[in-house]
């Protein structure tokens, strides 16, 4: 839990409110929790919790960026450009896209890797070990 919310606030610490930066974290417990046992009910082996922890708390601090910024903490960021990105939610489709992009090259990136691996040398260690 305590990770889940230090994962979950990193991406948007410099631009939230510390009580925003509170809630984010405590949502993130659930987002973490919520995906390790879809894991554990999917029979997929995560034995670091690292998909629930840094996938999936990590794309909710990307999305707790949009959902919680203020223009007042992006400027006090040293982000130089005026503008209401925050406050009309702008910045919200922002990180929607963002978040999918890192989605679809982590996934795209992995699966070649690990299909790679799979026809090269196996991932898998045989029934006698």
């Amino acid at each position: 839990g305590i990770l889940a919310g230090l994962v979950g606030v990193t991406a948007c610490c410099s631009v939230v409110d510390p009580w925003h930066a509170v809630i984010i974290g405590f949502v993130a417990s659930f987002v973490y929790y919520g995906a390790r046992n879809l894991l554990f009910r999917l029979q997929v082996d995560d034995p670091l919790d690292a998909f629930p922890l840094h996938g999936c708390c990590g794309f909710w601090s990307v999305l707790a960026t949009g959902i919680f910024c203020t223009d007042v903490n992006v400027q006090y960021a040293a982000y130089p450009n005026v503008n209401t990105a925050c406050a009309s939610g702008e910045q919200f489709g922002v990180q929607i896209v963002g978040g999918l992009i890192i989605f679809i090259w982590s996934f795209t990136t992995s699966g070649l890797l690990f299909l790679g691996m799979h026809k090269s040398f196996g991932i898998r260690v045989s029934e006698e070990v």
